[in-house]
């Protein structure tokens, strides 16, 4: 059964990454709230590059006050209050900064599905966008034989599962996120690279579950 190699971080990134290779790559994640109404809000967002260096955050002011917010209990948890949202530039503000630093870089998102609607009109000049947690979960995920294929797990179940060294910060928060899956796809793609040489001479419709890593 194929396994995850128990090395630290640190030397995963050493022994197995040409990091001059991915320099023009960039790791983000958005945090979001809902409205009275229903309707669900960007609150904040970052992304860092290859070394973890922030190249982009800001939070976002959709002109709602805090008490306003029915989760607002969830990001006072989170640190954000009614001072960061309601002193952060607006939303097309943002989005129009966002576009400029990220114009031909290739953008790593967790679950790109679900962020991008928040921010397509700031990354519409990006090279590249990659989904980490599709990468990840035909090597890392449970197998579904009903569907015949792999579940997604959430960033900080992949994370926690990899053992990997949590970053500084609050979880759920658009740069300590951000900074988790970075790592997080470094490691899939040392699982990716792993597999596939196991795997030689192998044709997909030979591989079962039974070569799959076992279940977040």
């Amino acid at each position: 059964m194929f396994g995850v190699v128990a090395m630290s971080f640190n030397n995963i990134c050493e022994q197995n990454l040409n990091l001059s290779n991915v320099k023009e790559k960039y790791f983000g994640d958005i945090e979001t709230s809902l409205s009275i109404s229903g309707q669900r809000y960007l609150v904040e967002l970052a992304f860092i590059d290859e070394h973890e260096n922030i190249v982009f955050h800001s939070y976002v002011n959709n002109n709602l006050r805090f008490e306003n917010i029915p989760d607002n209990s969830f990001l006072a948890r989170k640190g954000i209050t009614d001072d960061l949202l309601l002193s952060a530039p607006p939303i097309n503000v943002v989005l129009e900064r966002l576009k400029a630093v990220t114009k031909g870089k290739d953008l790593i998102l967790y679950n790109a599905k679900k962020d991008l609607p928040f921010i397509k009109e700031g990354i519409i000049s990006a090279k590249k966008i990659i989904c980490a947690m599709e990468i990840l979960a035909p090597f890392c995920g449970r197998y579904v034989p009903k569907f015949g294929d792999h579940c997604w797990a959430n960033l900080w179940e992949a994370h926690n599962y990899l053992n990997l060294e949590c970053p500084p910060g609050l979880k759920h928060r658009a740069l300590t996120d951000a900074i988790a899956l970075r790592r997080i796809y470094h490691w899939a793609e040392l699982i990716k690279l792993k597999i596939e040489n196991e795997m030689k001479g192998y044709q997909p419709e030979q591989i079962s579950n039974q070569n799959i890593v076992p279940a977040f």
